[in-house]
């Protein structure tokens, strides 16, 4: 399996920071959902199994971090369990040391952290 990166829909990204941003029945009840799920952990999968399709990816994945630090991650599925497990050890990740060092509260993919240049010519991809 590759990891391929694609822009979060507007509607996600934004909604938090937008307000004026005009969401779809789909993208309320989905962030509705992501509320839910951060405060019934069990739901995470459900929630980025909705997120993967409404972004139009293949998986999602939510790193669990306390501050810089790496502590737990969830996915969409338990084969992209085993592939994300494999690259966040992965050695010279710089996606995974960026994400963490911008300790960012929300949604953030690929793109965010490295370039399309690095996406093309690293070895984690």
């Amino acid at each position: 399996m590759t990891i391929h990166s694609r822009p979060l829909p507007s509607a996600i990204r934004s909604a938090s920071i937008e307000p004026s941003v005009t969401l779809s029945d789909e993208g309320a009840a989905l962030i509705d959902r992501i509320y839910e799920a951060a405060a019934l952990p069990e739901l995470w999968r459900a929630v980025l199994i909705e997120l993967a399709r409404f972004a139009g990816a293949p998986e999602a994945v939510m790193i669990v971090s306390t501050g810089t630090h790496y502590r737990d991650f969830v996915t969409t599925s338990a084969e992209f369990d085993a592939l994300v497990a494999e690259h966040l050890h992965f050695p010279g990740n710089v996606r995974t040391e960026r994400l963490l060092a911008l300790r960012h509260p929300g949604f953030l993919n690929d793109l965010d952290v490295v370039t399309e240049e690095e996406i093309a010519t690293l070895p984690l991809y």
